[in-house]
């Protein structure tokens, strides 16, 4: 996870979305940051995964349309930008369920690639 926010750091792109994050109080981003690793990973990925795949019985059919409904909203909150930054990670999240299915895991992974949000956010607090 440390590719998004290495390219974000090279090629820095002022995004709505972040922005309004890191005006939030700071209780309310460390809830965002745990909250959305948890609620993304199990009702846009691995539950739509799962759920689609015994519906279709096609397992890539069903990574498809999770990925997209996963990626719409994070792009229409950040910005088309997002998906340089944070795409490759994204797609190696889905390699990672895809392979293991280990929910837990890819949770952990979710958060610490949103727990750098805070960089900024500590920043304007200073």
């Amino acid at each position: 996870m440390s590719w998004n926010w290495l390219v974000s750091l090279i090629f820095p792109t002022s995004d709505q979305g972040v922005t309004t994050i890191i005006s939030y109080p700071l209780i309310v981003i460390v809830g965002l940051v745990i909250t959305t690793a948890v609620t993304e990973e199990i009702l846009l990925k691995a539950y739509p995964i799962e759920r689609m795949t015994r519906l279709t019985h096609q397992y890539w059919l069903a990574i498809l349309i999770s990925f997209v409904i996963f990626v719409m909203p994070h792009i229409s909150f950040f910005g088309l930008s997002w998906l340089y930054t944070h795409g490759i990670g994204t797609v190696l999240s889905y390699v990672l369920y895809s392979w293991r299915r280990n929910l837990p895991a890819n949770i952990l992974l979710h958060f610490l690639g949103n727990a750098p949000i805070l960089i900024p956010a500590l920043m304007t607090r200073l």
